[in-house]
């Protein structure tokens, strides 16, 4: 009867004796690829049940804690080793049964490190996804200015159009504009360029003044017309308002 007594009592000194076993450096896989922490911890575990045990119990305990390790690390990225080993040393310092059901495990001095060349590459290669993303900006915005441009100068006049619309007071510049637009045209649209004709300054003006207007709506054609003649006529030039009213059908206003 003493016998089975103390040899009870035993077993169960036993159960609760606390054992140790050190793992050191353990790999672990992060969520940036190809890159991984290393796990060192102390693990600590005491018999869950009697009966027959495994036969490598240190090995048991240690496989419950880095599977458990493992699992967090997969969805850390290797730029938050110091939060990550936070988070695993409050987890993992709860006592908890290992997948066998025989040991409750718990880990304590927990430490995750990740080389600093790994993470220096790291930070190089968002730097040089950032840079990138710049550079693809900053050709589409070159894209679409190159886009404009050829399509503005397909139609020269409408360019010197537009020009004149936004500048209205600069006429004498857009007559300036007319002949180098054309043959800039020409170059950029694989079309031979034409020749320049001596023309007069009246000439070349109201010339300029079909070919700017030529493509415009009949009530734009009048606005701009009407404009335009007054602006000659209030720098002297009256006579030449009136043949720019009279190629343009403009009423006098």
């Amino acid at each position: 009867m003493f016998r089975e007594f103390f040899a009870r009592v035993r077993a169960e000194a036993e159960a609760q004796r606390v054992s140790r076993v050190r793992v050191d450096n353990v790999p672990m896989r992060s969520l940036t690829e190809p890159y991984s922490f290393e796990f060192s911890c102390t693990i600590e575990y005491v018999l869950a049940r009697r009966g027959q045990l495994h036969r490598a119990l240190p090995e048991v305990a240690k496989h419950g804690i880095l599977q458990r390790v493992a699992r967090v690390a997969l969805g850390t990225r290797l730029t938050e080793a110091a939060l990550l080993q936070t988070h695993l040393a409050a987890e993992l310092g709860l006592g908890s049964l290992e997948p066998t059901g025989e040991l409750r495990v718990w880990a304590t001095d927990v430490v995750v490190t990740a080389a600093e060349a790994d993470v220096q590459a790291v930070h190089q290669r968002h730097e040089l996804q950032r840079k990138m993303q710049v550079w693809q900006y900053e050709r589409e915005i070159e894209r679409k200015a190159r886009d404009f441009t050829a399509e503005m100068l397909a139609e020269p006049n409408l360019a010197v159009a537009w020009w004149l619309s936004h500048n209205p007071q600069q006429v004498t510049q857009a007559l300036g504009m007319v002949e180098p637009i054309a043959r800039l045209s020409a170059i950029i649209h694989g079309r031979p360029a034409t020749d320049a004709v001596e023309l007069t300054t009246e000439d070349q003006l109201l010339a300029a003044t079909e070919t700017l207007f030529a493509g415009l709506d009949e009530w734009s054609r009048a606005l701009l017309g009407d404009q335009l003649a007054k602006t000659l006529a209030a720098f002297g030039q009256v006579g030449l308002a009136d043949r720019v009213r009279q190629r343009l059908d403009t009423p006098v206003t």
